[in-house]
């Protein structure tokens, strides 16, 4: 009984050192070994060489947005360490996707404008240029696009210039962008006096031209 005892024993032992790939990484051929050297399996050199080694981490970055994408631009571009959602290269690009969306609205909401007037004024009379939502509207939009140019002048200053051909697409989105706000600020003033919509149409495609350029 002890016999078979003792040959129980040492057959699982050979079994559980059979498990263990470091042990049999020792000596491949000779079997498992009853000790693996310092030399081939101590942790320590290569905890060592690790911590040498390790490249250090790159701080985390804002993840992109869906107007990143669209634009191109965002934590690619303008790497921002401190993970912020807005910085001004975004605040930029928030300010000029939402200029478009309130030329839009506002060019919708012109025939509201017309339907909001009580009426025909006696003769002499002057109807009170408040705008309404139609005007509301516009000066958002103008402001909108106002600030597009100036955080983008503030951001992107160093992609302009004359050193680059006028074709360049930065300078091309500077101009198309700095035209269409131009046109969208004289609509504004203009208020209700004919021919302000062609500013303001004008503008807002000027605006979305110089955006696209970009995307």
């Amino acid at each position: 009984m002890k016999a078979i005892l003792a040959r129980t024993g040492a057959a699982l032992c050979a079994v559980l050192l059979g498990l263990s790939p470091t042990c049999w990484a020792a000596s491949p051929a000779s079997g498992p070994p009853f000790a693996p050297t310092v030399a081939d399996h101590s942790p320590i050199p290569v905890l060592l060489a690790q911590a040498g080694d390790a490249p250090p981490t790159a701080p985390p970055t804002a993840p992109p947005t869906a107007i990143d994408q669209a634009l191109g631009h965002g934590a690619a571009a303008r790497p921002d360490p401190a993970g912020r959602w807005l910085t001004p290269n975004r605040l930029h690009q928030y300010l000029g996707v939402a200029a478009i969306t309130l030329a839009a609205a506002t060019a919708m909401s012109f025939g509201l404008a017309e339907e909001e007037d009580e009426g025909p004024l006696p003769p002499g009379a002057e109807r009170e240029k408040d705008g309404g939502l139609h005007g509301a509207l516009a000066v958002a939009t103008t402001t909108a696009a106002v600030g597009a140019v100036v955080t983008g002048i503030a951001v992107h200053h160093d992609d302009v210039g004359l050193g680059k051909p006028l074709a360049d697409p930065d300078n091309l989105h500077m101009l198309l962008t700095l035209v269409g706000t131009a046109g969208l600020a004289t609509a504004t003033a203009m208020e209700g006096d004919g021919g302000h919509s062609a500013f303001g149409i004008g503008g807002g495609l000027a605006m979305l031209a110089g955006i696209k350029l970009t995307w």
